[in-house]
Parts: C-alpha cells; structure tokens; sequence
C-alpha cells in the first residue's frame, strides 16, 4: 500500500513538473514565437545570401528603391542605384545592407497559428528617410570624384542624404578583377559616409574654437595678428596667407593657422583633448544596426608644435562624416542635435512593425558658444565663400584642405548648416583630392541644398 502511495506521490510530482514546463515553453510561444520564426538567415525568410524572401525598401516619397519578391530589383533609375548602393548592397554580398540585417525579419506576415505567410509578396516595406532625388543629385554633383555626401535634418535626425563615391551600378555590376584592378574602383566596397574617417583640415579649427569660447576669457573681443607664420619653439606654423589684425570671427572666415597656433598654445593639449571627446570626435555614432567608424584625436605624444597642428586640423586627426555631421547640427542647433537615422518606419500590410523617434545627440557645447560659432560662420559665407552657393538659405559654414601623407593633391571639405527653421539642415561635403575646399565642394552643396529644398518645399 505504501509503495502505491509513493508511485502515486511521484506520478503526480511528475505530472506538475510537466505542467509547469508546457506553461513555460507556451508562455516563451507567446513572447518570442516570431523571433524563432525570423531567425536570421531562415531558408524560410531569406534567399541564398541573406537577402530577405519579400518585401519592398522605399524612399520617403515612395519610390521604390528595391523590391525582394524574387531575388534583388532595384530602382529605374541607373544614377538612384549607383546612390544607393552603399545603403542597399549588391546582388553578390559584396557590400553589405546593414538595414536589412536590422529589419529584414520584420518584412514578413507571421501569426502564432499559421506561421510565416505571404513571404516573397511586396507586403512588408522599409520606407526610408532618404530622398532620391536628393541622391542622385549629390551624386551627380561629385561627378565621379570619390569622396562623401551626407545631410540630415538636425531637429528630426531624418538623414536626406548618403552618398559615398566611387561605386557602381548593382543591375550591371562589374567583375570582381575589373574592381580589383581599376583605380577607379578604389574603396568601392567601403560606405565613406559610415566607415571611413578623413582629416578634417580647417573644419576642426570649429571644435578649437568651441574650446577657446567656454575657456579663455573674452576672446570674442580679443585682437591677432598675423605676419603669415607663426614660431613655435623655433618650428613655424606656416598660415595660408597675411592677415593682419583680425578677431576670432575674422580668423574662421580666412581660416587663419596662425590665429589657431596661439590658441592651442593657450588651450593646451589637454583642453584640445577634452573638448574633441566631449563633442564625440573618437566616438562611434549608432543607429538603424549601424555603427559608424570612430574617428580620432590623439596629442599624448605631441609637442607644442605638433599640439598647435592639432588645433588647426592636420597632424594625426581624423573624423568620421556622420559623426561630424552630427556636431554642426548642434552648432545650428543651441549646442544639441538630433541623432541620424534612416529608417522612418517599417510596415507589413497595415501594421506598423517598427516607427523611428527623435533622440538627442545630448549637449556637446554651451548653447552661447553654438550661437556665436553659428554666427561667425555665417560671415565666414557672407564674406568668404557666396551667400549664392547655399541654394537661397541662411547658411554658416567652414571649409577644409586636407594635407596628405602620400604626397597627393590634399583632400577638400566643406561642412555646414542651414538657419533657415523651414529647413534645418546639416551637411557634409568631401571630395577625394579636389584640393580648394571652396572651389571642389560649393558646387556640390549648392546642388544638393537646391535638391532639399525641392524635396522639402
């Protein structure tokens, strides 16, 4: 009688516990079943590749910009392929989409009786942030120079533009040994706006500014002179001309070295230092299953001479477009920004899988010294560069010639903002060995800006 009591105890010991690990992995069924389901690289949701099974990506007016019913379709447009590219990826695996690793689960109907359903029908849909015609303007605009395009809207974080240069069309690719063996192919596999970092030249005299506003005392009021170098402990800072007597203001609109050797002399390595990681120079930014290269700003081992190169932009420095991107925006911005992103929603039939919200960057400068940088680039486009490069917007910027180390023709850059508030936008513009900042990349702004404001307006 005994040992029936304890079969019966231990029936029922055994019968609970199964129970409870029924409810558990029905309770897990609830919460994670279409997870399970989308695994990534399911034979079920992904063609050979990674590529998702179905679904469309669209720009933010609508236009298709790839279509994954059978494999990969792109865009009409050969210019609006070649733009998006870098985004997108290529038919081979080449280059990689990093949206859709982040969202291409999200393409598919699921429900927790049927399982996946409708995969391979254009139901689910990736709209982006991106305009094409913007695209393909700024691509237009580079005219086959390698080098980067980006521009957002500093108040939303919506990223109108990403174009990295050189590239190619994915609906007629070239060969991998043509790739390989062509000097106009150099980089091609590389999204320059996310992944590369270049020396930022004279556009870093704007974070060496931002450190001289918030800690030398009244230096808005202050006087320079420039002679045309500048001696540091017997080693010269060489300027890009003679200047004379100037303000800080005067020293950003003609970019003068010498004014910014004095200032670092002042500033020191360590203020130099603290003020390019507050403002996120050697930080990565993150958004839509991105993670952008970090850039780089390193004065351990300088000397004064080396510290004042520092300040004006060369010696070992390096940014990374969109992070940089992110730093004008705050500039035009009170001192904060928000973050990019690309993604504005992702839909499957009328449910809305994934909405994209407005984060901040966070204050990276006091709101007074946004304010006064903001203003002293807006002279530096009244006097220096033409109000008429900026499509008919208030605009600030700065530019930069690149030195570099292999003995080329210096790279240029030119970044800035819009003060317009019907059109809040930050860029960046860099063009591989197109020397001038001014001369290589006003054409390109101008053309880019006007594009936002038709797409905008």
């Amino acid at each position: 009688m005994n040992r029936i009591a304890k079969r019966s105890w231990f029936t029922v010991v055994l019968s609970g516990m199964l129970i409870v690990g029924l409810l558990g992995i029905l309770v897990r069924y609830t919460i994670y079943a279409e997870q399970w389901a989308a695994f990534s690289r399911s034979p079920y949701i992904y063609h050979t590749g990674g590529t998702p099974g179905g679904g469309q990506v669209l720009d933010r007016d609508g236009e298709m910009l790839l279509n994954l019913e059978d494999g990969r379709t792109y865009a009409d447009s050969e210019t609006v392929r070649r733009s998006m590219l870098h985004l997108l990826g290529d038919s081979n695996g080449y280059i990689n989409s990093a949206i859709l690793n982040e969202y291409g689960d999200e393409l598919m109907g699921y429900d927790r009786f049927n399982g996946t359903y409708h995969v391979g029908e254009s139901t689910g849909r990736i709209r982006l942030t991106l305009s094409a015609d913007v695209q393909a303007a700024a691509l237009n605009a580079l005219g086959g120079r390698k080098g980067t395009v980006g521009v957002y809207n500093y108040k939303t974080g919506e990223v109108l533009c990403m174009v990295s240069s050189p590239t190619f069309d994915p609906e007629n690719q070239p060969d991998s040994e043509t790739i390989e063996n062509s000097s106009d192919y150099d980089g091609v596999y590389v999204n320059r706006f996310l992944y590369a970092t270049y020396s930022p030249g004279s556009t870093f005299k704007l974070v060496t500014a931002a450190a001289a506003l918030e800690n030398i005392p009244d230096v808005q009021n202050r006087t320079f002179t420039c002679y045309g170098t500048y001696d540091l402990a017997g080693e010269v800072v060489v300027c890009n001309g003679v200047h004379g007597e100037l303000d800080l203001e005067g020293a950003i609109a003609h970019s003068c070295n010498v004014v910014f050797a004095q200032l670092s002399e002042e500033l020191g390595a360590g203020t130099l230092t603290e003020y390019a990681k507050k403002i996120g120079i050697t930080d990565s930014v993150e958004f839509d299953g991105i993670t952008t290269k970090k850039g780089h700003f390193d004065l351990s081992a300088a000397g004064t001479f080396e510290t004042a190169w520092g300040a004006i932009g060369q010696y070992t420095d390096q940014i990374n477009p969109c992070q940089y991107m992110t730093y004008l925006g705050a500039i035009a911005n009170g001192g904060k920004a928000a973050l990019p992103h690309i993604v504005d929603c992702v839909t499957y039939g009328s449910s809305t899988k994934y909405s994209a919200s407005t984060e901040s960057t966070g204050r990276l400068i006091d709101a007074d010294t946004a304010d006064a940088i903001a203003e002293m680039m807006h002279t530096a486009v009244v006097r220096t560069y033409g109000e008429w490069n900026f499509a008919g917007l208030s605009c600030g910027a700065k530019t930069g010639t690149a030195e570099r180390s292999d003995g080329q023709t210096a790279d240029a850059l030119m970044v800035g903002f819009s003060m317009d508030d019907s059109y809040p936008l930050a860029f960046v513009v860099i063009v591989e060995g197109g020397g001038s900042g001014s001369g290589a990349c006003a054409p390109v702004v101008s053309a880019v800006l006007s594009a936002c404001v038709s797409e905008l307006g």
